[in-house]
């Protein structure tokens, strides 16, 4: 029973979410403004679309005299509004590493070195040698792939890595984790060979793990729809933040680096459908939905009418490929899932501080009070990952 009780809290912070099928949001008006009088939520890091795209500021339609916050700026380890944050769960620091380490060294070979392609990549601890973890992993695994202009290939994951802000977990560096599990699990299932999935495809598959969690600002769905955020009201309270990295992403790849469609070599036609298909990836990875698309997937396979030939059932299959590699650090050794329990808790918390602070109810394993760390780990483990 306590364990059902786990499950209800790792899949009901994000509850409130109507059902969503898996489309782009195309029809939404992503240049709303929100009411002179609303405060302001301060998040770090560069959030376009919004009205102060340098400052990362973004307004709520709570009442007039709700609090306001303000996060540190990027790569800050002060306190969050006087809570301590520890100094554990920052982002690795930038550090000098002997030259002969430096990933953009033509002699070196990345996947030894470092580890890119296999399971047990570590990504924080490469990131701790090198910063740009993000760059490192895609340019290993999007090199050689088609379609994409290789001239402005590193400008792009460049610009891609510098819009993840500095998060205990959700950052360029979980992103870099997420894209090589990816890459481990598609590559060592042989699944192109087997379902004949396109080249293109599969790069845009790279392309949305590596964007997944664009722009995350450290703050769930729950919070940012009990908030009233904009990005809630964009999205009608829908895999907001879903929809929001997808939308980002998709701003990156169609002229936001050096005015590049990255898309532009494909036919229109197929250019709107690799766009709805990484579109349809991330939004895969809203875990309210984990239930209802996990019983989906039990129908199908009883009923007997699932086909590996069908691109439908091709694309089940690799969605839920990506989504087990977004959540892939459960199955790694015990020091790697570790640190990065420890990076989710920290976040976590740090959510329920402010929901707290602000008078908001406190969200789904966000509360620090009497919190158990093996209770919460073993409904996780079970429930979600197994």
């Amino acid at each position: 029973r306590d364990l059902q009780d786990q499950l209800s809290e790792w899949i009901g912070a994000g509850s409130r979410q109507p059902t969503l099928n898996n489309s782009p949001m195309a029809s939404v008006n992503e240049s709303a403004a929100a009411p002179q009088s609303s405060p302001a939520l301060q998040i770090p890091g560069q959030m376009p679309g919004f009205e102060d795209s340098q400052g990362g500021s973004f307004h709520s339609l709570q009442q007039p005299g709700a609090v306001s916050i303000t996060l540190p700026e990027r790569g800050d380890s002060s306190q969050f509004s006087g809570l301590q944050q520890a100094a554990s769960a920052q982002e690795p620091a930038s550090v000098t590493v002997d030259p002969s380490l430096d990933p953009w060294n033509k002699d070196l070979h990345v996947r030894s070195t470092f580890g890119v392609g296999d399971w047990n990549f570590d990504a924080l601890n490469v990131a701790a040698q090198h910063q740009s973890v993000l760059k490192l992993v895609g340019m290993e695994i999007l090199n050689d792939r088609p379609m994409l202009p290789k001239e402005h290939l590193a400008e792009f994951l460049e610009t891609l890595e510098s819009r993840y802000t500095s998060q205990p977990y959700h950052s360029n560096v979980h992103a870099a984790d997420m894209t090589n599990a990816v890459y481990f699990m598609f590559e060592g299932c042989g699944l192109q060979e087997r379902v004949h999935v396109s080249e293109t495809s599969v790069t845009c598959m790279y392309l949305a793990a590596l964007g997944h969690d664009v722009g995350h600002p450290g703050y769930n769905n729950n919070f940012l729809i009990n908030f009233r955020h904009d990005y809630a009201i964009t999205y009608s309270d829908r895999s907001v933040l879903e929809n929001f990295h997808s939308a980002e992403l998709i701003r990156l790849l169609s002229g936001q680096v050096k005015g590049v469609n990255f898309l532009g070599a494909l036919p229109e036609q197929q250019q709107k459908q690799e766009r709805f298909w990484m579109t349809s990836l991330i939004l895969n990875t809203d875990m309210s939905k984990l239930m209802q698309d996990l019983s989906a997937l039990r129908m199908k396979i009883s009923s007997g009418t699932f086909a590996m030939e069908d691109v439908a059932d091709q694309q089940l299959v690799m969605g839920w490929l990506f989504r087990s590699a977004d959540i892939g650090h459960s199955a790694k050794p015990w020091s790697i899932h570790e640190a990065w329990s420890m990076r989710v808790v920290q976040e976590f918390h740090a959510q329920g501080d402010r929901e707290i602070q602000l008078g908001l109810p406190v969200s789904p394993l966000c509360d620090r009070t009497d919190f158990k760390l093996g209770k919460s780990q073993a409904g996780f483990l079970q429930f979600v990952c197994l």
